[in-house]
């Protein structure tokens, strides 16, 4: 029997978006008696405003055990898993005989309040801050058992700031919002970044991990905003491949040019192999948006792209094509754009290098002291060269947009060696 390909519950029917759980008065009408039911769950889209009201099957037969299974873009087979699946389950907690006891007093109206199961699960005796809600309503996390292993819990960003300098623990991130904490006892957690940049992990997860880490997430825990949304939510819950992170995609980029012209030349274009292994790992998304944390990894990039460049090397490849060249005072970036004109024959060399200049800039205004006025000057000459606006881009905008053109920039060479016959 084929298995048809729907959208995901959590998705948004009309503009895929990830949906944001609600709790909002909700009324609706069955055998003549109207309803208001008090805090009702409600799945929201936040673009299109588009709602799906949970509580709509109250008075109505009790639900169907047939799951819902389906193909998701990955072509895995997955099965969503609901509250409202298991019987004695009936959701939201309100079953049919409720419905009869009213019309048997002739009531018209009446209000409902949802009631939970469980407001707290036996995970971990550091008391986190969650909603049990999120379990039970937000499609895929509850499961029959209903241990609440898949509740999730929430941080502040700067939770993931110890895993970024502790010398024992690290992370990594697979795709912009899904990544792993890896702590100092060989512990690996999952985490995701929702939209607005909370850090997720889910209960069952961290009651794995020792005591004192418990007690260090307790101090960047916060309430359930209620929005799983993310390549994390992908990755863990509808079994998607997620797509990369803008810097792997950028260090993915790099490597396959580079590689291509040691292929058809010989040529090594970076060197201090080794070194550059301790960079390339301390390449990762920004914790916080700001000029410090966007600081620290425009240095590393700084140090991979432009520090990295093998200026010796791509001397002598400049020789074997003239060996009247003058090169004693041409520095690393202006002898990468000579490469690129001379070896691959790009007309346009300054174009093309331009967001190796702008990493270099930036790199500057984030590692010297500068006047006010100079700093001004080179952020507007950065906004302009990356076609951003030029006051109103953020310090997030000009990141994202130098990663995006370093990418293009590799890409461009990349095409340009492989034309070359």
């Amino acid at each position: 029997m084929s298995v048809p390909v729907v959208t995901p519950e959590l998705q948004c029917a009309r503009c895929r978006d990830w949906l944001v759980l609600n709790f909002k008065d909700h009324s609706l009408t069955r055998g003549g008696i109207r309803f208001l039911i008090h805090n009702s769950p409600i799945l929201q889209c936040p673009t299109c405003q588009n709602t799906k009201v949970l509580a709509k099957r109250v008075g109505r037969k009790s639900p169907s055990r047939q799951l819902l299974t389906r193909k998701t873009r990955g072509g895995f087979v997955v099965t969503t898993l609901r509250y409202d699946n298991f019987s004695g389950n009936y959701f939201p907690v309100f079953k049919p005989k409720i419905l009869q006891r009213f019309k048997r007093r002739k009531k018209r109206n009446a209000k409902l309040t949802p009631t939970i199961p469980k407001r707290r699960f036996d995970f971990c005796q550091v008391p986190f801050s969650y909603d049990a809600r999120d379990y039970y309503y937000l499609p895929g996390l509850y499961r029959s058992s209903g241990d609440g292993y898949l509740t999730p819990v929430f941080f502040n960003v700067e939770v993931l700031l110890k895993y970024a300098h502790h010398p024992s623990c690290t992370f990594d991130f697979a795709s912009d919002t899904y990544g792993s904490i890896h702590t100092q006892d060989g512990q690996t957690t999952a985490f995701g970044i929702n939209r607005s940049g909370h850090v997720i992990m889910w209960l069952g997860d961290i009651a794995r991990l020792p005591k004192s880490e418990h007690h260090y997430l307790a101090s960047e825990n916060r309430n359930s905003d209620h929005d799983v949304g993310s390549h994390f939510y992908a990755s863990q819950i509808e079994v998607e491949f997620t797509p990369p992170s803008a810097e792997l995609d950028l260090l993915a980029a790099r490597r396959k040019a580079m590689a291509l012209a040691f292929e058809k030349w010989g040529i090594k274009l970076a060197h201090l192999d080794l070194e550059v292994i301790d960079v390339i790992k301390k390449i990762r998304r920004p914790i916080v948006w700001n000029d410090h944390n966007v600081g620290q990894t425009i240095e590393n990039v700084n140090k991979l792209l432009v520090e990295a460049i093998d200026i010796e090397a791509i001397k002598q490849d400049l020789y074997q094509i003239d060996p009247h060249l003058d090169l004693s005072n041409v520095k690393s970036l202006k002898l990468f754009q000579k490469w690129l004109e001379m070896r691959c024959g790009f007309i346009n060399r300054s174009i093309v290098a331009s967001p190796l200049f702008v990493l270099y800039d930036l790199r500057v205004l984030s590692a010297h002291l500068l006047s006010n006025r100079k700093r001004r000057e080179l952020l507007t000459s950065v906004r302009k060269r990356l076609g951003l606006p030029a006051n109103s881009s953020t310090v997030k905008d000009v990141y994202l947009t130098l990663i995006g053109a370093l990418k293009q920039m590799y890409y461009e060479i990349h095409s340009k060696i492989a034309s070359l016959q």
